[in-house]
């Protein structure tokens, strides 16, 4: 995972490379809405872009991660179904139906159930490659959902621009990221149970940051969760001491980025619904 995590900025780069081959059946009515399904890692993406986008796009924007769509789905609707598997339950139902009442679709996925509906049906769909984590492959995510908005005229195409300028962002910080995580490495060993007031006191660097606040209710409620579920076992005492190793430059990243700030506060606020 760590590997793939550190692939991000290339992924950046190809999923736009790819984009620029891409086209979408025009809708045939007026779109007076749009709505995205997806669960899980495959839905982040949708939802990072509509938080991102909202106050440009001038009709309403909804991400479903339910069996069923809402009644005013209709031949006004761009429906957008997200699924990395293709054999998402909840998506699968929900793109039936969108189907049923009439919503133009078009899907992102790499393969299974939903690609073959999409070609039985003639729909649009990004197929993007499989076998890895949903969560690893946000960058194709992002970039192909945002070329949606840009080929059918809901948002401006420089939004592709400053995906683009947050990669070289990251890339011109790598070489900092890689000796301050290896200065760590050497300097730090993995903490265990008996330091744990030790590690009470450390920051939650990127959700500090994010919050804005040593002191805001989710930045308290990570740092009870990490002293009070992480370090009580051994996997929890490594993702924390790469945290701290990582965390700090990221922050400082993250901070003079507003794409990335946007991803960072969607990521922090849907694991602390989760941790809550």
């Amino acid at each position: 995972m760590e590997q793939l995590i550190a692939e991000f900025p290339q992924n950046i780069s190809d999923a736009l490379k790819n984009s620029k081959s891409l086209s979408f059946l025009k809708p045939n009515k007026t779109i007076n809405n749009i709505v995205f399904a997806g669960m899980g890692g495959s839905g982040i993406g949708a939802k990072i872009v509509t938080q991102w986008v909202q106050n440009e796009v001038t009709i309403p924007v909804l991400v479903i991660q339910d069996y069923s769509l809402p009644k005013f789905v209709n031949e006004n609707t761009l429906f957008i179904a997200c699924s990395y598997s293709g054999n998402t339950e909840e998506t699968l139902s929900t793109v039936l139906q969108a189907k049923n009442q009439g919503a133009h679709i078009i899907a992102l996925t790499s393969g299974g159930s939903l690609h073959a509906f999409c070609s039985e049906n003639g729909y649009d769909c990004i197929v993007v490659k499989g076998g890895n984590p949903p969560r690893s492959t946000l960058a194709f995510s992002l970039v192909n959902i945002l070329t949606i908005l840009v080929n059918l005229g809901f948002i401006n195409e420089n939004r592709l621009v400053e995906i683009e300028n947050s990669k070289l962002l990251i890339d011109s910080n790598i070489e900092n990221i890689k000796v301050q995580m290896k200065n760590r490495t050497e300097n730090e060993n993995i903490k265990t149970k008996s330091n744990s007031n030790n590690k009470s006191n450390k920051n939650c660097f990127i959700v500090t940051t994010t919050m804005g606040d040593i002191n805001h209710p989710v930045v308290l409620d990570f740092r009870r969760y990490r002293d009070e579920v992480l370090l009580n076992s051994y996997f929890g005492r490594v993702f924390i001491n790469i945290y701290y190793r990582i965390g700090p430059v990221l922050s400082k990243v993250i901070k003079t980025n507003s794409f990335l700030f946007t991803i960072s506060k969607k990521l922090v606020l849907s694991i602390h619904k989760r941790l809550r």
